[in-house]
């Protein structure tokens, strides 16, 4: 009987060449998919839900704009990049075009072009070309706009203003007045500062001219994780609010290239795929891995109702049955009910959820507008009653 199992050449220029056809393939792959994730997202061909139509392809919204953008910047020419792994590719894809076939210096005096590169090499001409860039404006300028690019996630992470946290911060800025900043802030190579923000708003309103800097040679989406974690680490697990923490939830799902929806503790088979679970996230967090899976849905409330998470007036069980609708009907609900969606148990927003399920926004009104009647016609019977039980057995108050 014929060994079906194919034996392997010992020859290594053999071995070289399948490797590269391999390549080849796999680049190709990218570029097609990318394509094809385009094709649906412009002609929505989702109906309006790419989102929860990547689930069936096993990719996030963060793998598939990485797709997408390859597929945009290379999607012409494959010939010259199918033979890159998709990292790699990324990292060339956000590299502005005029710098992409072009030689560039390395730290170890080398000199290549960028597909020539591994992604490390890639990661540090990006963050010389930030140098350079920050270079030609002014210092002042560029750390104002660094602090209004991170001042949102600042505010996120940031725990409610308590009366202890002011004392602190006064503690701060008699110790920056008296000795200056003794720890560095920590910025990015384009000056994005990733820790320090405190401290650095402090020092300008003392009317510092300079402060100690550290330059870390991250990338932006590498700092904002740097910036998450510290905030966790030197805060501890303090931030209360389940909308800022589902959006941190949110962020290291992303950054982990975590699987999310029904099963995810198994591991991705994305492109992009590594060992991170919904557990670890959970584990990041503090949260169990259940509560961790209700905070990630509430990134989909919309607005108006993640203010009502916020404040305590509607319950994250509650809510987390919401996020299951879409845009359009949980504004058709709020617009509706207005706060009193808040009041109603978990039992009722869930059969809420069931009812206005497949429904459009007019039947969703008609529907709660007949609710609203029917409590109204109730309470007016219960008045009737007891405004005739009382009519035939009369009570003596006593005053």
């Amino acid at each position: 009987m014929e060994n079906a199992v194919s034996t392997l050449s010992t020859d290594i220029h053999v071995i070289t060449a399948e490797i590269n056809a391999y390549q080849r393939v796999a680049g190709e792959a990218i570029f097609e998919i990318g394509k094809r994730l385009k094709h649906v997202k412009e002609n929505d061909l989702a109906h309006g839900e790419f989102g929860k139509w990547l689930e069936s392809v096993n990719l996030h919204e963060r793998q598939a704009q990485r797709l997408i953008r390859v597929a945009e910047e290379f999607g012409v020419n494959t010939t010259t990049w199918s033979e890159l792994p998709f990292r790699t590719l990324y990292e060339i894809a956000t590299l502005p075009t005029e710098e992409r076939n072009i030689e560039h210096e390395l730290k170890s005096g080398e000199t290549k072009f960028p597909k020539e590169m591994t992604v490390r090499e890639l990661a540090e001409v990006k963050a010389e070309l930030k140098r350079k860039q920050a270079e030609l404006d002014e210092a002042r300028r560029s750390e104002q706009i660094a602090l209004t690019q991170n001042e949102r996630l600042s505010d996120e992470l940031a725990t409610a203003v308590k009366p202890e946290t002011v004392v602190v911060e006064k503690e701060v800025e008699r110790s920056i007045e008296v000795n200056g900043i003794r720890d560095a802030i920590k910025c990015t190579p384009a000056f994005t500062v990733i820790s320090g923000h405190q401290r650095l708003r402090i020092a300008k309103d003392l009317g510092l001219s300079e402060v100690p800097v550290e330059i870390i040679d991250v990338d932006e989406w590498e700092a904002e994780y740097l910036l998450i974690a510290e905030n966790v680490e030197r805060r501890g697990l303090a931030e209360q609010d389940p909308i800022k923490k589902g959006r941190i939830a949110k962020f290291m799902a992303e950054y982990w290239d975590v699987r999310l929806g029904r099963g995810g503790d198994k591991k991705s088979t994305a492109i992009m795929a590594n060992d991170k679970t919904v557990s670890d996230v959970a584990e990041f967090i503090g949260e169990s891995k259940r509560v961790t899976e209700r905070l990630l849905k509430l990134n989909e409330l919309i607005p108006q109702l993640k203010r009502l998470v916020s404040s305590g007036k509607l319950g994250t069980t509650s809510a987390e049955q919401l996020a299951y609708l879409t845009p359009e009907v949980q504004t058709a609900l709020y617009d509706a009910l207005g706060e009193e969606i808040g009041e109603r148990t978990v039992a009722e927003t869930k059969q809420l959820r069931q009812e206005a399920v497949g429904k459009s926004v007019d039947d969703i009104q008609r529907m709660l507008d007949a609710e609203k009647k029917a409590k109204e016609q109730a309470l007016a019977e219960r008045a009737t009653a007891f405004h005739r039980t009382t009519a035939h057995n009369p009570v003596n108050w006593r005053i």
